[in-house]
C-alpha cells in the first residue's frame, strides 16, 4: 500500500489544492459551464432591461405590496400609415361637423347650407362660390396631402404593395366621391342659383344618380 503523502509547507497544501481543483474542473466542465452560462444570460438580461427602461421612460405602478408593473409601450406604426390617419381624421372632422355618415349626406348637407347661405344673401348671391367653393378647395388640400404621401410609399415601398394599394384607394375616394361631385356643383352653380337648385331637385347631380 502505497504512504500517504503528508503536505507540510504552505506552498505544497496550496499546490496540492490547485491540483484538486484542476481535477475537479476538469471532470465538471461541461457542467461549470452551462452554469456560467446561465449567470451570464441572467446578467445580460437584467442590464437589457434596465438600459430598456431608461431608454424608453416606462410608466411604473405599484401593485400593492407585492409586485411592479411595466406598462409597456406600444411599437409605434410605420410613418406613411401615421400620415394616412392623420389625413383620414381631416375627412372625419368634417362628417362630424354636419352629422354625416356617407359622402351623400354629406353632399346634400353642404348643398343645404350653400343654398340657405346663398338666398340670405341675395347681393353676394349674384355669384358663385360661397361654401361649396369652399368645401371643394378643402378637399382638393386634402387631396394634395394624399398626393405627396401616395409618392412617398411608391418611392419606399413600390406600386404594389399594400402600402401603396391603401393609400391610392382613399386617394381615388376623395377624388371620386367628394371632389368630382362638389365640382359638378361649383359649374353648376357658376350658372346661378337656381341652376344648381333644379340640377339637385331632379337629381341630375352625380352622387344622386
Amino acid at each position: 500500500m502505497p504512504r500517504v503523502r503528508l503536505y507540510c509547507t504552505k506552498s505544497e497544501i496550496r499546490e496540492a489544492n490547485r491540483q484538486k481543483s484542476a481535477k475537479s474542473y476538469e471532470k465538471h466542465r461541461a457542467e461549470i459551464s452551462k452554469r456560467r452560462k446561465v449567470v451570464r444570460d441572467l446578467k445580460k438580461a437584467t442590464v437589457h432591461q434596465k438600459s430598456r427602461l431608461k431608454r424608453h421612460g416606462e410608466n411604473v405602478e405599484r401593485d400593492g405590496d407585492v409586485s411592479n408593473r411595466v406598462k409597456e409601450k406600444k411599437p409605434e406604426l410605420p410613418v406613411w400609415i401615421q400620415k394616412l390617419r392623420f389625413i383620414e381624421r381631416k375627412v372625419e372632422a368634417l362628417h362630424e361637423e354636419y352629422k354625416t355618415r356617407n359622402h351623400k349626406e354629406f353632399l346634400d348637407a353642404i348643398y343645404h347650407k350653400h343654398v340657405t347661405s346663398r338666398k340670405s344673401r341675395p347681393v353676394e348671391g349674384a355669384s358663385y362660390g360661397g361654401l361649396l367653393l369652399e368645401t371643394h378647395d378643402t378637399f382638393e388640400r386634402i387631396a394634395r396631402s394624399c398626393g405627396r404621401l401616395h409618392d412617398m410609399v411608391w418611392n419606399a415601398y413600390g406600386a404594389h404593395s399594400e402600402a401603396f394599394s391603401r393609400v391610392k384607394e382613399f386617394t381615388d375616394d376623395l377624388r371620386v366621391y367628394y371632389i368630382s361631385n362638389l365640382s359638378e356643383m361649383v359649374c353648376h352653380d357658376m350658372l346661378g342659383l337656381n341652376d344648381l337648385i333644379e340640377a339637385w331637385g331632379r337629381r341630375r347631380l352625380p352622387y344622386q344618380k
